[in-house]
């Protein structure tokens, strides 16, 4: 596949496209490296900032985790549960007896209904790049300190939230790259990377 695409040129389009409504759902100083980071690009590299719609995106998120735990469950056994941790085992065990192959068959046309759409955008904006903040959040504070740092912690609302926009690359299968783009400086003084995400 790889020898069929354009190699790229000086005259290949430099198209940024975003979905506003998405990127708000980041929290405020996410948004803010976002928004500076879209202004470099916009302003010193040239690049053209567009509006783009995507269906289904919270639709497609719980789509995508109901896949995920579909497919890490698929391959255990009841053995292989009983060693894991309580939270784990829970969702193993949620992976295992609640999701139902009717729910798997409608998250994956969910899946290809996202493929198509994207597949469409891509063809009608030839090179464009999906543009997100890496996180919604800047970091994850560890709540619990020391206990948790000893233990390890599990808090699903975290991590689905954490996900709020990588999932989709892995759902539909197209690259991304995720690089730092700023710091958030939080309580304390302490400063906490914040990233930027291009999909493609």
């Amino acid at each position: 596949p790889l020898r069929t695409l354009p190699s790229p040129t000086n005259n290949t389009p430099r198209t940024i496209g975003i979905v506003r409504d998405w990127i708000d759902r980041a929290s405020p100083p996410v948004r803010a490296v976002f928004n500076a980071t879209l202004d470099h690009y916009r302003t010193l590299k040239n690049y053209t900032i567009i509006d783009i719609t995507i269906p289904y995106l919270p639709e497609g998120q719980k789509a995508h985790a109901l896949t995920i735990l579909s497919e890490v469950t698929s391959s255990l056994t009841p053995s292989q549960i009983s060693q894991l941790t309580p939270a784990n085992k829970i969702m193993a065990s949620m992976g295992m007896w609640q999701i139902k192959s009717q729910d798997f068959l409608a998250a994956q046309r969910l899946r290809n209904c996202l493929m198509m759409h994207l597949a469409h955008l891509f063809q009608k904006h030839p090179g464009l790049m999906i543009v997100t903040p890496t996180t919604p959040i800047p970091g994850w504070k560890i709540e619990g300190g020391e206990a948790d740092l000893k233990r390890g912690v599990s808090d699903g609302n975290t991590t689905v939230r954490n996900m709020e926009y990588d999932w989709l690359a892995n759902f539909t299968g197209c690259p991304a790259i995720s690089c730092p783009a700023g710091y958030d400086v939080l309580d304390g003084g302490s400063r906490v990377p914040v990233g930027f995400m291009a999909m493609g």
